[in-house]
């Protein structure tokens, strides 16, 4: 081809990168999830957003979403607060299901935290005041379960603390928790009064904490896609009517650290789609 003065070159394929796309979400690959709470878009189809944000300056909020990579809009974050801290009132359920979980006593609100979880947004819990309720009142019948959790515990043990929690009192008195730290300060569970937990080691820094809760005896607890314990004692339970996240249900046990991720499906998973979740959780909140 002869090119004249002036004349501009062709383009050549090479010439122009390719598209970088936005990774798929996590919950476009593993469905039918029952709860779904992340600092990060899960589904494609969700079109919420992913947060309230209260400044406590003058306690004004603002819906906070997602930007084009899928991550919480961090210049939404940033131009609404300007130099005052930002709280949470309410986290919005990414699973369809709209159960959102959220507080209107500003004392009780966990703070927002940017670039704080492997560089990523997350929320942050003072383990003795904050927490979250189920604003639905959402419920489900007795069943297996799956818990999953991106966390940051401090590094010096500090008890019983509790990521979720659900609870009835009556006909009779149940319970569910999924906790980072058991009263033995391991990584377990609790149905009704009794816990059940890891070798008696705490877990702390960044980390992917599981709860597969198979009945009867067929519960495991992991860390890290590393298996704690498996083979525990699980009697069936529901999701009750009154349930919160970073405080048990009826009693003082708070989450203290940081969360930027929970998610709770109504069945034991399946190795190739807890393999998925583990590996998206680990990459993106734990590097």
């Amino acid at each position: 081809m002869m090119l004249t003065v002036g004349m501009a070159r062709p383009a050549r394929g090479s010439d122009t990168p390719p598209p970088v796309l936005p990774p798929t979400p996590l919950l476009d690959t593993v469905t039918v999830s029952y709860l779904a709470f992340s600092t990060r878009r899960l589904r494609s189809a969700y079109a919420g957003p992913a947060l309230t944000l209260r400044r406590d300056s003058d306690n004004a909020t603002l819906n906070i979403g997602f930007d084009a990579n899928g991550s919480l809009d961090a210049a939404a974050v940033a131009a609404h607060l300007g130099a005052a801290n930002g709280y949470v009132s309410r986290w919005y359920d990414q699973s369809g299901n709209a159960y959102d979980f959220g507080n209107s006593t500003t004392a009780m609100q966990p703070r927002l935290l940017l670039n704080s979880l492997n560089g990523k947004a997350c929320l942050s819990f003072d383990g003795t005041s904050q927490f979250l309720d189920d604003l639905a009142n959402n419920t489900a019948a007795d069943s297996d379960w799956s818990f999953l959790a991106a966390i940051d515990p401090p590094t010096v043990a500090g008890g019983y603390r509790t990521i979720f929690a659900t609870r009835r009192y009556s006909p009779t008195a149940n319970s569910l928790t999924f906790v980072s730290l058991t009263s033995q300060n391991r990584p377990g569970y609790a149905v009704d009064a009794t816990m059940y937990h890891g070798p008696n080691t705490a877990v702390t820094g960044r980390h992917v904490q599981t709860a597969i809760l198979k009945s009867p005896n067929l519960a495991e607890i992991r860390v890290d896609k590393t298996m704690l314990a498996s083979g525990l004692s699980y009697a069936q339970r529901g999701m009750y009517n009154q349930s919160r996240i970073g405080r048990e249900v009826g009693s003082s046990y708070h989450f203290e650290g940081k969360l930027g991720e929970l998610l709770v499906f109504p069945r034991a998973l399946s190795a190739d789609d807890l393999a998925a979740i583990e590996d998206s959780l680990a990459a993106y909140f734990v590097g």
